[in-house]
């Protein structure tokens, strides 16, 4: 910065030109980096909801291993007497 006041007007009328056209090239790239931030942070989002039901699904899929009950278990799970009859 010290060196600028040493330029000539000239040389200072396209640094300023320069530094502009840099500036809006900067800011359109900001622009752009933000709009994939965005679009990360939803894809994101999304993930975590897909991983969220993929657990859901697992927990309701896991196998539970057999266990023998009576017919008065059952019964009295359901409360109300069952009968077995042959087909």
């Amino acid at each position: 910065m010290s060196d600028l006041k040493h330029r000539s007007f000239e040389e200072l009328e396209y640094l300023e030109e320069l530094t502009v056209e840099r500036l809006r090239d900067y800011t359109a790239r900001k622009r752009e980096l933000e709009v994939q931030i965005r679009s990360a942070g939803s894809h994101q989002s999304g993930q975590y909801e897909r991983l969220k039901w993929i657990r859901r699904y697992m927990k309701q899929k896991k196998k539970v291993p057999a266990t023998e009950v009576t017919i008065a278990q059952i019964e009295e799970h359901l409360g109300y007497p069952i009968k077995i009859v042959k087909e």
